[in-house]
């Protein structure tokens, strides 16, 4: 089952200190692209809404990004 995104809170907020959450103005670019309606569109349209449901694609799209960005090996995902 397609999921796109998950407004669930996040698990440290109020932990850790708002400085440490800043984002660089690359992430901010990135986030606010990725946030774009358009950007997730196309998977509206040809998602499936049967089987399991799957890691929400705006949360997908943001972990390939950092992978990309960061040089990552699949496993660590």
């Amino acid at each position: 089952m397609l999921t796109i995104d998950d407004q669930q809170p996040d698990l440290f907020d109020g932990w850790i200190s708002p400085a440490l959450l800043e984002l660089s103005k690359e992430q901010v670019f990135v986030d606010e692209t990725l946030d774009d309606p358009r950007v997730l569109e196309p998977f509206v349209k040809n998602g499936t809404l049967t089987g399991r449901p799957s890691t929400a694609v705006a949360t997908y799209l943001r972990r390939m990004h950092l992978k990309r960005r960061h040089q990552i090996s699949t496993s660590f995902w």
